[in-house]
């Protein structure tokens, strides 16, 4: 529950800076890196509440994949 506060205020942090100073690559990559976090911090209580621990990698390499489509979608060259 910590964790999902922590990365929530980071969230919102950086969309202060977003609206202040404007978008840059590295906040790009910092806010689809959250986005992926959040998805996957979500997947590992589900998996817990499932009892199905060992998906873990599963889910990690998944989340690390729709990171890196991600960043390839948005084309931040």
């Amino acid at each position: 529950l910590l964790v999902t506060v922590i990365l929530i205020s980071a969230f919102r942090r950086l969309l202060l800076y977003e609206s202040a100073y404007g978008f840059t690559r590295q906040r790009s990559y910092a806010h689809s890196f959250m986005v992926w976090l959040g998805v996957l911090l979500l997947v590992v209580v589900l998996l817990e509440i499932w009892g199905k621990q060992r998906a873990f990698a599963l889910a990690a390499i998944a989340a690390a994949l729709g990171f890196v489509l991600t960043l390839n979608i948005l084309n931040l060259n």
